[in-house]
């Protein structure tokens, strides 16, 4: 299913006994991050670009409703996370950089980085915070805690 499904879903294959008959079970597992998007055609089950979602004892095309609501709690989640975000550098336990100027700001106050620390990396918009598990990379800021101990993931980050 590699290459044909993103993401691609856990199947557990079961072996089972049923009135002295050995048959095969598969568990495909929820995922996390659906729906399901297949990727290429895979003969007739798979069409190229269509979106697969988990319904009650089977899986099939989404359907419309289903589609605005994972769509809508996605971006639920994404607006809880910026306040959250927000909330900790209003209360002065995170701060925000100017990757143009070098200047960080807290509420507890603000001091400047030498520019030639500010180095390609964190001018790329912090995209590589983001896959090393720094959640104050967002639009090409950091936390200054972060630059402060010269680590790309910092417990005092998340």
């Amino acid at each position: 299913m590699v290459g044909f499904l993103d993401p691609v879903p856990r199947v557990a294959r079961l072996p089972h006994v049923i009135g002295g008959k050995k048959i095969g079970v598969l568990h495909v597992e929820k995922h996390e991050r659906q729906p399901v998007i297949a990727l290429k055609e895979m003969g007739s089950d798979l069409r190229e670009g269509a979106i697969y979602f988990r319904y009650v004892g089977e899986t099939r095309q989404i359907k419309p409703g289903e589609l605005r609501a994972i769509i809508e709690m996605r971006e639920a989640r994404a607006v809880a996370e910026f306040s959250r975000r927000m909330s900790r550098v209003a209360s002065g336990a995170g701060a925000t950089i100017d990757l143009d100027t070098g200047e960080v700001s807290g509420r507890t106050g603000s001091f400047v980085i030498d520019r030639e620390l500010l180095v390609d990396p964190i001018r790329a918009g912090g995209r590589f915070l983001a896959d090393k598990g720094c959640a104050c990379a967002s639009a090409g800021r950091r936390c200054a805690a972060d630059i402060a101990c010269g680590q790309r993931k910092n417990p005092r980050c998340a």
